[in-house]
């Protein structure tokens, strides 16, 4: 191979190498069972306070454009929130009766397909809530309603939360075979976006981010190979930023 290709590939590496790092630096390891998202890149293992950004080619109306989080996922299945369908309804609609939330406007998220009747809320705190699994550094989940009146009791001076009526649901290994049929991106979560001020945008902003990233990833890939200075199952994916 002549100098000029060589420089050609080392270029691309140097180029999607960066391009990974202005993603996100955060090491987030792979398994080699092959991709769900891309040929030829390695498989994302699902867990706890990962971002599921549904594809462009997912139609189902109850996940089209989504973004969910994952609350819990194990050999039980796995429980999520999406997080970016806020709703017309207000939460003092919703709950009339609980004190202080007249002076409010928050606005009641769609959870997800199950359940519909049932809340579930998204705390943002340095400390864990009483009774609140922690889902990500500083974000719990309640559906204790004690608790939301607490939260609302202290106004603006509290905790930051979001309501949602229902949730999605998974039963063991349907959303491995969902990711699998690259249904969905798996990206991990983060506080920042899960609050996000502006919720509608937030598919748009993940799905541009995952389709950059998995660009680069192919091509360091190919000039790994070719430069013989890595393999595919050794790779590493980023995680997304705040």
């Amino acid at each position: 191979m002549s100098s000029d290709p060589q420089r050609r590939y080392r270029t691309a590496l140097t180029v999607a190498t960066a391009t990974i790092a202005a993603i996100g630096l955060a090491s987030w390891p792979l398994t080699s069972t092959g991709s769900p998202t891309a040929p030829g890149l390695t498989a994302v293992q699902l867990g706890k306070g990962d971002f599921l950004v549904a594809s462009r080619d997912l139609r189902d109306p109850s996940f089209s454009r989504t973004v969910v989080l994952l609350l819990e996922h194990g050999r039980e299945g796995t429980l999520g929130l999406i997080v970016n369908r806020p709703t017309t309804m207000k939460l003092a609609d919703l709950l009339p009766d609980m004190e202080g939330l007249d002076e409010r406007d928050d606005a009641v998220y769609a959870g997800g397909p199950v359940l519909p009747g049932a809340m579930l809320m998204l705390v943002r705190s340095d400390r864990a809530p009483s009774e609140s699994p922690q889902v990500l550094e500083g974000v719990y989940y309640s559906g204790n309603r004690e608790l939301l009146a607490e939260l609302v009791r202290r106004g603006g001076d509290g905790e930051p939360f979001r309501v949602y009526a229902g949730h999605a649901g998974w039963s063991p290994g349907q959303l491995e075979w969902e990711v699998r049929r690259r249904s969905w991106h798996v990206v991990p979560g983060d506080g920042a976006a899960v609050f996000d001020d502006d919720p509608l945008e937030l598919w748009d902003k993940m799905i541009r981010r995952s389709t950059t990233l998995l660009a680069a990833l192919r091509i360091r890939k190919v000039a790994q190979q070719i430069l013989g200075s890595g393999s595919p199952t050794s790779m590493s994916i980023t995680r997304l930023p705040p």
